[in-house]
């Protein structure tokens, strides 16, 4: 573009198999792109390539780096310094290289059996920023921790550890920061922004799929998150509880349940709240908290052996303080199942088996909803 964005023109090397990973200009005429081949045919080591053009894109020169199988994110801080993300073979974390005559040679700046590198903004030669998880774990652990390096990269300091897999970190000159979610990853693309160099971070816009929401009072109010389904067969778990204090117009995270989703979450007063969750295994529970929603702890677990039932909850409502129910699906006794309901008389601190409906040759069921008042309640499903 050279209209600020507002038109683009293709500048792609022609190569059909090929798809871009990672651009840097260093003007409007000389740049660098990373190439990987979509030919998986060919060997690892030959998948990712280098290219440069000095004319704006009309023509382009390879420069093959076999060392690597991946290659991702390069970034220069001047004409001949800059930094990139790879990994010499498959089953390795992605490390941080650095290059300091323009990619004709590179060294190592970190590398770990255990941790790789997701992504990374280099501020200046010195200080560099980068959100590392731990792959040994796999897609299971989503955490990754914001790292922080004031001398060139040779040594990081964390910074914060966020729940979810963060895409990209950016910052500008003046030192405020940037950072995504992985969409692939966390099932969702929130975007927060630091004004203190990286130190605290704020959620400025939510892009997760959101499950329930509700409001204490006009100000202050909670939103849950539920889990994605990322195909073949493959769930993965995430529940996040996001808070507001200004009536919806910023969120933050207030607690998270990194191996739940969450179904419900309600108040009964400005201090007591309810979360319904289930994990991939569809095995229930029901987290209490008593300080306006900073620690949650569970008074229901699903435990066959202790109650004679399991319980998935979908919903939850109370008529008072005290009393109240939780609405789902569950199993009982001679290998029954089918839609229930637990009721809770002490503000949810023991929880019954109440209503049960067994499933049918043809049926199953289940409770979704439930609305509740002073006098009646109503579920539905």
């Amino acid at each position: 573009t050279s209209d600020g964005g507002i038109s683009w023109m293709n500048q792609t090397p022609n190569y059909s198999d090929f798809s871009v990973t990672s651009v840097w200009p260093f003007n409007s005429t000389n740049l660098l792109v990373v190439l990987h081949n979509n030919n998986y045919d060919i060997d690892l080591r030959y998948r990712y390539s280098i290219w440069n053009t000095l004319d704006g894109g009309d023509t382009w020169v390879e420069k093959k780096v076999p060392e690597f199988e991946y290659i991702n994110n390069i970034q220069f801080i001047n004409d001949s310094t800059g930094y990139f993300l790879a990994k010499r073979h498959e089953e390795e974390g992605i490390s941080l290289y650095k290059t300091s005559d323009t990619l004709n040679t590179w060294t190592l700046l970190f590398d770990s059996d255990s941790l790789s590198f997701e992504s990374y903004h280099a501020f200046n030669n010195t200080t560099i920023w980068g959100a590392i998880r731990n792959y040994n774990k796999g897609l299971i652990d989503l955490s990754e921790n914001i790292v922080k390096s004031t001398d060139g990269g040779l040594t990081w300091k964390k910074k914060q550890t966020m729940w979810w897999s963060i895409s990209n970190v950016f910052f500008t000159d003046s030192g405020i920061g940037f950072m995504t979610e992985h969409p692939e990853r966390s099932g969702g693309s929130n975007l927060y922004k630091s004004t203190d160099q990286g130190d605290t971070w704020e959620m400025k816009i939510m892009g997760q799929p959101l499950t329930d929401i509700c409001f204490i009072n006009k100000n202050d109010g909670f939103a849950g998150s539920g889990y994605i389904n990322y195909g073949w067969g493959h769930t993965e778990p995430f529940g996040n509880l996001l808070i507001t204090n200004d009536g919806g117009k910023s969120w933050r995270q207030s607690y998270a349940f990194p191996n739940d989703n969450i179904s419900s979450c309600m108040f009964v007063n400005e201090e007591v709240g309810f979360v319904l969750s289930r994990n991939p295994l569809w095995r229930g529970y029901i987290y209490k908290t008593v300080d306006s929603g900073y620690d949650w702890s569970p008074v229901y677990e699903e435990n066959y052996d202790s109650t004679g039932y399991d319980f998935t909850g979908n919903d939850i409502g109370f008529k008072s303080e005290e009393i109240g129910w939780a609405t789902g699906s569950g199993n009982w006794g001679d290998d029954s199942s089918g839609a229930a309901i637990l009721c809770t008389y002490n503000c949810g601190e023991n929880w019954d088996l109440v209503w049960k409906y067994p499933d049918t040759g043809m049926y199953s069921y289940s409770l979704n909803s439930i609305y509740a008042t002073s006098t009646s309640a109503w579920a539905v499903g």
